[in-house]
């Protein structure tokens, strides 16, 4: 094995290297550094190429090759950070919007840096679907009580049942769905009970 030269008029010990030697070398270290990915050695050897004298149609397809690792390199980057992003999302739990749930799966999905049946991702859609039924038992509690405070005196057996029945379906789906807000959930049960 040979060890690229740091330029094309390189002597050892005090013996001129021929050319077509050195032409030889780097095209070696070329090929090596292609087959095992080595971008970094891919740029640096490039210009070592040039100086050299290798034919045109070889330094194209290492640049080719090299703009290819590095692209497959920035893709692997993309799909490790999407999975990270996607980890952190499912280690907040309820405290992040279920929006931020699904834009996680979203990256996943478009850099295909999981494969479907993968244990994670299943996790995930099953934590989303979860997120999104307790957002939307949280947004129909809400509602309810708002349509509760149209009245501005606590709710009486004079108040239109319909909002009364509204609010107490929607404080049963908040509580079977492990709403995480007690003070909603109380606040709610109040203005039911008065």
């Amino acid at each position: 094995a040979c060890t690229p030269p740091s330029s094309a008029t390189r002597e050892d010990h005090g013996t001129a290297v021929r050319s077509e030697d050195l032409e030889a070398c780097v095209i070696q270290a070329l090929q090596r550094a292609a087959d095992v990915g080595d971008v970094p050695a891919l740029v640096a050897l490039l210009p070592q190429a040039v100086a050299v004298g290798v034919s045109v149609q070889f330094l194209n397809e290492a640049y080719d090759k090299c703009a290819i690792l590095e692209t497959e390199m920035q893709t692997a980057r993309l799909r490790r950070s999407a999975v990270q992003a996607l980890r952190e999302a499912l280690r907040e739990g309820g405290s992040s919007p279920p929006q931020a749930l699904a834009s996680a799966i979203a990256q996943v999905r478009d850099f295909a840096a999981l494969q479907r049946g993968d244990e994670l991702l299943e996790s995930a859609q099953e934590e989303l679907g979860k997120r999104q039924a307790q957002s939307d038992a949280e947004d129909s509690l809400l509602a309810a009580l708002r349509a509760c405070s149209v009245e501005l005196a606590p709710l009486s057996a004079e108040a239109p049942t319909a909002i009364m029945e509204a609010l107490a379906r929607a404080l049963e789906r908040a509580h079977n769905l492990g709403f995480t807000s007690p003070e909603l959930l109380a606040h709610s049960k109040r203005r039911l009970d008065t």
